[in-house]
């Protein structure tokens, strides 16, 4: 049967595909695994690296390669190899560094092509290092190799909205974006889920009116906004909620995504 023919799913990972255990429920998989053989094409669209995605290879199918690293790559799913790559503007070196000297008590990773540079540990990107099983490459800002490809810094969520407030004259020349409540990341200009969205649409020839985007947090906004329909996870911030067209049931009930394909099953959602 062909009834998904045309239509594809790509979904957010952490918090969205991912329940709070970084587990994907059984169920969902299930419902991937059905929508797939029934003719639809499933991928992801992560703030991870690439490595950090490749950890559930074996655990979910994909048909179409996928995006990392909140919009920077597109990358094949079974190799890592790039497809479409963007870089920081050098200048983001330097906010980087005014920023972490202004607050020194910041968490703070660098990211490369698939390394993630620790510069500075708190409590906060000690979660991040236990949930996702980084390998640990600490540095100092002056010893991060290769090109930048994303700044994340952990902190408590009531410093996020002063920091972009007084940092506000950066955006001229790179992206700022929350990916969590506790993680503002500083990416290229003009980069994000959604202008990556439009990368693979035009490598993949997929229908842009007939994709669904699904996902949770700020940094999935832009690419909710350029789906054919958005949709949101019951645990999504309220702004993603807003630009949704459907709202799912949350992450931890193990199964949005056999709700999302059940509803297109018995016509609830066209698309």
């Amino acid at each position: 049967m062909n009834q998904f023919k045309g239509i594809t799913i790509i979904s957010d990972m952490d918090g969205t595909l991912l329940n709070d255990k970084k587990k994907i429920g059984a169920e969902n998989r299930e419902a991937i695994s059905y929508f797939i053989e029934n003719g639809g094409n499933f991928s992801i669209a992560s703030g991870r690296i690439f490595s950090r995605l490749q950890m559930y290879h074996k655990v979910i199918q994909v048909t179409l390669p996928v995006i990392t690293m909140n919009g920077m790559m597109i990358q094949d799913f079974s190799t890592g190899s790039v497809l479409y790559s963007e870089q920081l503007d050098p200048s983001a070196k330097e906010y980087t560094r005014a920023i972490f000297e202004k607050y020194p008590h910041l968490g703070l990773e660098i990211y490369t092509h698939d390394t993630v540079h620790f510069i500075h540990r708190n409590r906060h990107i000690d979660k991040h290092i236990s949930d996702e099983g980084f390998h640990l490459d600490v540095c100092t800002l002056d010893e991060v190799n290769g090109e930048w490809r994303k700044v994340l810094f952990g902190c408590d969520e009531n410093l996020l909205e002063t920091i972009e407030r007084e940092f506000a004259y950066m955006k001229e020349k790179v992206h700022f974006t929350k990916s969590d409540a506790h993680f503002y990341e500083i990416l290229a200009k003009g980069a994000n889920k959604g202008s990556a969205l439009w990368k693979l649409i035009e490598q993949t020839g997929i229908d842009p009116f007939r994709v669904i985007a699904v996902g949770d947090n700020i940094n999935d906004l832009e690419f909710i906004k350029a789906a054919g329909a958005g949709i949101a996870v019951g645990n999504a911030c309220e702004e993603v909620k807003a630009h949704s067209r459907f709202v799912l049931s949350q992450n931890n009930n193990q199964a949005p995504m056999r709700e999302l394909i059940g509803k297109l099953e018995n016509g609830e959602i066209v698309i």
